[in-house]
């Protein structure tokens, strides 16, 4: 495949694929089973099909539909690969998915046995591996995510689009040619994308200038991101909205830190509930450092 998105998704399929083997091979399934379920549920799900159905929607001339075509050939392998590995764990429910996808999808099926139970288990192939378009993609996945999050704490509606611009900051050729994506996963639109030249303001369209409209920016490094808000969020209700919820997690912070103080508690309690409140202190410090970024660019 020559699309990134395609060679991140095989490049993780066969680091997948070889830590499998490995934890089969020292007899620790549990392991073997857990890598299974984070990349079909993390990164073939949540993310490969998400961003294929980008493609496939867009399909309406030749170079469209080829890209659709590349992603149609992915998402079968990738499914087909993914069954064979998740086989020993699950046989009936593999077996079934196998030969409805075989079924419906003649062209890659031919050669294959009649069964999922007698096919070569998959081995990993080092030569498709893919580190730049791993990082590139992990960048797009982080833009989406940050902007997500940042929708979710402004309580903006999933369906809500935003105007935004993305300064790239010398991520030009990714940003562009990733532009619909993060625009249709993030729910951006119209989405500017801003070139950092000499003159730091080039462009790829004539869309409304988001970069200089009231809202905030965020930082997804070396990108930044700025999302327009007039229209969209009631700003003054707003501000006074993430004051209580930042004091709230104040105290909650404050709760959870003396539980975690109380030498009782942690020599006393399960070590999974002890790493548990860990864990979710550690969250409130990240939702703490996010609100207050956010009220301090709302002008608190």
């Amino acid at each position: 495949p020559t699309q990134r998105a395609d060679r991140w998704i095989i490049s993780r399929l066969d680091a997948v694929t070889a830590a499998v083997n490995r934890s089969l091979a020292a007899f620790e399934l549990g392991e073997a089973q857990q890598r299974l379920y984070d990349f079909i549920w993390n990164d073939f799900c949540d993310w490969y099909i998400e961003m294929a159905k980008v493609r496939l929607r867009n399909a309406g001339d030749a170079d469209a539909d080829a890209d659709a075509a590349g992603a149609a050939r992915t998402l079968t392998h990738t499914l087909e690969r993914a069954l064979r590995l998740l086989h020993p764990f699950m046989p009936f429910v593999t077996e079934e998915i196998w030969q409805n996808l075989t079924a419906r999808v003649p062209a890659p099926a031919a050669g294959l046995p009649p069964s999922i139970m007698v096919d070569a288990y998959p081995q990993a192939e080092s030569s498709r591996a893919a580190p730049d378009a791993e990082a590139e993609v992990e960048l797009v996945m982080r833009v989406v995510r940050t902007v997500r999050n940042t929708r979710a704490q402004l309580r903006i509606p999933a369906g809500q689009k935003i105007a935004a611009a993305i300064e790239t900051n010398g991520m030009d050729a990714v940003v562009l040619e990733e532009k619909a994506v993060i625009s249709a996963l993030a729910r951006m639109e119209p989405l500017q994308v801003v070139s950092g030249n000499a003159n730091g303001n080039a462009k790829d369209d004539n869309g409304p200038d988001a970069a200089e409209a009231a809202g905030v920016s965020l930082v997804v490094n070396p990108l930044v991101v700025r999302l327009q808000l007039a229209g969209i969020v009631d700003l003054a209700a707003e501000k006074e909205r993430m004051h209580r919820e930042q004091n709230e997690i104040i105290e909650e912070t404050a709760r959870k830190q003396r539980l975690l103080d109380n030498p009782n508690f942690v020599a006393k309690a399960r070590p999974e509930v002890v790493e548990n409140e860990r864990q979710r202190l550690r969250s409130l410090a990240e939702q703490q450092e996010r609100i207050a970024g956010i009220i301090a660019q709302l002008g608190a």
